[in-house]
């Protein structure tokens, strides 16, 4: 990240990659935080440390004081693998380190983590997104092309069914962010309330 990074709002939300920019751009602005919190792409786990280093690093370039960090991974196959991870990282950037998933602690700033999809589970944020559709005429079509894939290998039923739900959509696309952009994910469903839970925490 030897690119600055313009840091202007006291309350940041570190997330992987650009496609998770899109969707909690989204996300965000569904819930009328979008104006309260910047979205910062941090990268995968291994560059999370060196990356965070250089966020902090702009922020005192911006001239800005942070109130509030939140850091939100995938678990992949191991959320305490995925939450150990990140502590390790703040740790080395001696910030406030949460002991626990969705826990905020500490001041100026404090930091909080979100592992998805729900801190004690294995999954991403594809995850959720296909929990917010649940039943719906596309995606039980999806879920039967699934279950015809199941014949051979499927390394994350959860990203496959996100390709396949979008791709199905009026303007097929490939990825959830785009597809958040665009009002396919159900924000409002109840997968998505401990998130967004966390995601007001950050700003309240």
């Amino acid at each position: 990240m030897s690119t600055p990074i313009p840091i202007n709002k006291k309350h940041l939300l570190l997330v992987e990659g650009k496609d998770e920019c899109n969707l909690f751009a989204a996300l965000l602005k569904h819930y009328k935080l979008k104006s309260k919190i910047q979205v910062i792409e941090a990268g995968g786990i291994s560059l999370f440390s060196s990356r965070l280093k250089n966020i902090l690093s702009f922020s005192i370039q911006y001239r800005i004081k942070l109130q509030s960090l939140g850091v939100i991974r995938d678990a992949d196959d191991n959320p305490e693998s995925a939450l150990h991870s990140v502590q390790g990282a703040l740790r080395n950037n001696t910030l406030p380190c949460p002991e626990s998933h969705a826990q905020f602690i500490g001041e100026h700033p404090r930091v909080g983590i979100f592992v998805l999809p729900s801190g004690d589970a294995c999954g991403n944020l594809e995850t959720l997104c296909r929990r917010s559709v649940k039943n719906n005429q596309t995606a039980v079509c999806a879920e039967d092309y699934i279950k015809c894939l199941k014949k051979g290998t499927i390394k994350s039923e959860d990203k496959v069914f996100a390709h396949a739900y979008l791709a199905a959509s009026d303007d097929p696309m490939a990825r959830v962010g785009e597809g958040a952009l665009a009002g396919i994910w159900n924000f409002e469903h109840e997968a998505f309330k401990p998130l967004v839970r966390f995601l007001k925490e950050i700003y309240e």
